[in-house]
């Protein structure tokens, strides 16, 4: 009994989970790097990740662009409540009735400023209902189902491309052909995925949120098709410049299995080099100042 209860001490002073920095020498301090930008990549040798959070919040900076779109006294809280955390049946009593320009809003919902202000612009809550409508048909957007109703989803991305030739606002038109492309290339059309793409929203100057959004996409797409070293590349610009996908492109990267010379081929800078020395020096769990030089 002694040596039990001596375990279960043991096992209680460790606590849930491998801290990293428990378990090896640091003659500096831990927290030099900055912080929260790049605390999911402090060494572990225990496991991919040190934390699987991402550095920035992509429910926060979507919200804060359809404020910006809506205007007036539209609330970000209140657009991330109703987009992301709504149950189960709230949203579906509000896809069948308000947004189906039905009912009233319900009553847990009636002072939410967001939903005001959709009834004011009928073309974003058009657009609002395309993606509620289609958002289980998709399921997780971060892996492969396993069943996926494929001709529904290609139906409707051809759908979503005539809404956005038709779309008179920016915001509007280039969400409408992200959702074209996220469809297509769900529904395994990575080709018309990809060219969605490059013809619409590559050369557009897309909003920040979108830009990340498809281009994470685009580098899943070249995968496919069977280009892994342009997709690993493309999603190393994932990696730089969108903080709140960082941790999700470098998974996808270390899954790539690619010589990293023909990453590097694609870079255009040193900049773009520098990057993917940091991400392979990531992965490297050995003593080694191969990638730091």
């Amino acid at each position: 009994m002694a040596i039990f209860f001596i375990g279960q001490a043991i096992d209680l002073a460790c606590g849930p989970e491998p801290d990293p920095y428990d378990y090896s020498v640091s003659f500096f301090r831990n927290d030099i790097a900055g912080g929260k930008a790049y605390r999911a990549f402090y060494f572990t040798s225990s496991q991919l990740l040190y934390t699987s959070d991402e550095p920035a919040s992509e429910e926060e900076i979507n919200s804060r662009e359809w404020v910006a779109y809506l205007g007036g006294n539209v609330k970000p809280a209140d657009v991330k409540r109703v987009m992301y955390h709504l149950d189960h049946k709230t949203d579906s009593v509000l896809l069948t009735g308000y947004l189906n320009l039905k009912n009233n809003i319900p009553d847990s919902l009636r002072r939410n400023t967001f939903l005001h202000a959709l009834r004011k612009k009928k073309a974003a809550l058009l657009y609002y209902r395309l993606t509620k409508i289609v958002e289980p048909a998709v399921g997780n957007d971060y892996y492969w189902r396993a069943t996926v109703d494929t001709n529904y989803l290609f139906k409707t991305a051809n759908d979503a491309l005539k809404e956005a030739s038709l779309a008179k606002s920016k915001f509007l038109k280039l969400r409408y052909y992200f959702q074209a492309q996220r469809l297509f290339h769900y529904s395994y059309h990575q080709e018309e995925a990809r060219n969605v793409y490059d013809r619409h929203i590559a050369n557009m100057h897309p909003a920040y949120y979108i830009k990340g959004l498809t281009l994470a996409l685009r580098a899943g797409e070249e995968r496919w098709i069977g280009n892994p070293a342009k997709s690993a590349y493309l999603f190393s610009k994932l990696f730089t410049y969108f903080p709140e996908r960082r941790s999700l492109a470098y998974r996808d990267y270390t899954q790539i299995d690619v010589p990293e010379g023909k990453v590097l081929a694609f870079a255009r800078n040193d900049y773009e080099r520098a990057v993917i020395y940091v991400m392979k020096g990531f992965y490297n769990h050995r003593l080694s100042t191969q990638y730091l030089r």
